[in-house]
């Protein structure tokens, strides 16, 4: 059987945008590539955020029950002020993400993104979900992906270099895991039980909606601003992340917990990293930020992601396919697959225009020049860049002879800079490529989608 392939021709059709009634959004003008947008909708819901507000840190047990929910404002802390256990012994460090509505609603006017606590028709459910408030580890004596704050030798993160432990800048404990390929990711997530899944497209764009209809911008990286508008509103974004840090050795350099202290809050706390280069001490600062639990939501490690990969079926046709259930999860097409055609175009570009189809937000236009030698301002359009398609992939990297599918690192980076953010998409490497810039997330989902 064929997956279900969906080629939209002209406007894609649309419910009315409903006012007011539960639901808020931010329209972008289409006339405009701003990447700042209108807040519509019911106006007091921007200043309550009904569904953000209810985004917080837990530890999740491997049956995907709460043991216990943590402090507001400390994450060290259960909710009770009595310390919690990190390490994995009381479960998963996750932050619980409330079950909502979401559409992208495209007139010939204006794109807007709107979310609501109640069903609307016409809107995506996404159900209550959990990602870890870290990048992931990994048990290295179980073999599963875990949410932890453990600084043993069981969890050493990146490639497990044993001879960096003694550096405090460049040791490797208490570090996410990278150099595990997608699938080995997928494959370690899923030991967990039912419901677990590495990094997911969903919960990624997820995410997005939820920043986005905050924030009221496209752009992540716009400069963290804690304070509200005069109406009470959100302003600015989640400043630069690790994104900047261009003489990268390519291993993960922030520690898991770095951002406990600012509980389920959205804040920026600095690091600074300290290295040898041929005798001459050199530093680095980076902006660690935290949205609403979620740390490190961009930059540092690319996150490996399920639920989204492309596949070809010639040199010019290339299709994405989306898949939101977690005990399913491949990166080979079946049944119940969505597809969309994307076109061979967004080839190192800034994202212009993003499609959502089954709760999954992609790129599907680029705009500018190539990124190596970019021009275009990086605060328009969707301010992200994309390694998604291009003509010399589609015969490389994406042989339909060979039925190599292709699979995306989120979010860039620690040497990605300003391309790095929620629409960041890189799919340069099949499902069995690790490297030591790759990183992922662990996430559950409570029921199937």
């Amino acid at each position: 059987m064929k997956a279900l392939r969906i080629q939209w021709k002209g406007e894609k059709p649309i419910p009315p945008t409903p006012s007011g009634g539960g639901t808020y959004g931010v329209r972008f003008a289409k006339n405009s590539d701003s990447a700042d947008g209108t807040r519509v909708g019911d106006m007091a819901l921007h200043a309550s955020l009904p569904i953000q507000s209810k985004m917080k840190r837990c530890l999740l047990l491997d049956n995907g029950t709460v043991n216990y929910y943590l402090d507001p404002d400390d994450s060290t802390k259960k909710a009770d002020g009595t310390a919690a256990d990190l390490t994995g012994a009381d479960g998963q460090y996750m932050v619980e993400i409330p079950e909502f509505y979401a559409n992208l609603i495209e007139t010939d006017d204006y794109v807007e993104f709107s979310v609501s606590t109640d069903p609307v028709d016409g809107y995506f459910h996404y159900p209550k979900m959990y990602v870890s408030a870290d990048e992931a580890c990994l048990d290295r004596a179980t073999g599963k992906l875990a949410a932890v704050v453990n600084n043993t030798a069981n969890y050493r993160g990146g490639s497990n270099d044993d001879s960096r432990d003694a550096d405090p800048y460049l040791t490797l404990l208490q570090r996410p895991v990278s150099n595990v390929s997608w699938q080995n990711f997928l494959a370690a997530a899923q030991l967990r039980g039912s419901g677990w899944c590495n990094y997911m497209n969903m919960v990624n764009s997820a995410l997005y909606f939820l920043f986005m209809t905050e924030y009221a911008t496209k752009n992540t990286q716009k400069a963290y601003n804690p304070d509200l508008t005069v109406e009470g509103y959100r302003q600015g974004g989640l400043g630069p992340d690790v994104t900047e840090f261009y003489d990268w050795f390519g291993e993960p350099f922030i520690p898991t917990g770095y951002t406990a202290s600012l509980g389920n809050s959205t804040g920026v706390k600095d690091y600074t990293i300290q290295w040898d280069d041929k005798g001459v001490t050199k530093t680095h600062t980076a902006h660690v930020s935290s949205y609403r639990g979620v740390s490190v939501p961009i930059g540092h490690l690319a996150k490996a992601a399920s639920g989204y990969f492309l596949r070809a079926t010639s040199a010019e046709d290339v299709y994405a396919y989306f898949r939101n259930n977690p005990d399913t999860m491949s990166y080979e097409p079946v049944a119940g697959d969505i597809s969309v055609r994307v076109p061979l175009s967004i080839q190192g570009q800034l994202v212009s225009k993003l499609g959502f189809v089954g709760g999954n937000l992609y790129p599907s236009e680029g705009t500018g020049d190539p990124i190596s030698d970019q021009t275009q301002p990086l605060t328009t359009y969707y301010c992200d860049g994309a390694y998604v398609l291009g003509s010399d992939m589609a015969s490389e990297v994406y042989d339909p002879e060979s039925h190599v599918s292709s699979v995306p690192g989120l979010g860039g980076d620690a040497d990605f800079g300003s391309y790095c953010g929620f629409a960041c998409a890189d799919f340069g490497d099949g499902p069995s490529v690790a490297d030591p810039a790759i990183g992922s997330r662990l996430c559950f989902i409570t029921q199937n989608v």
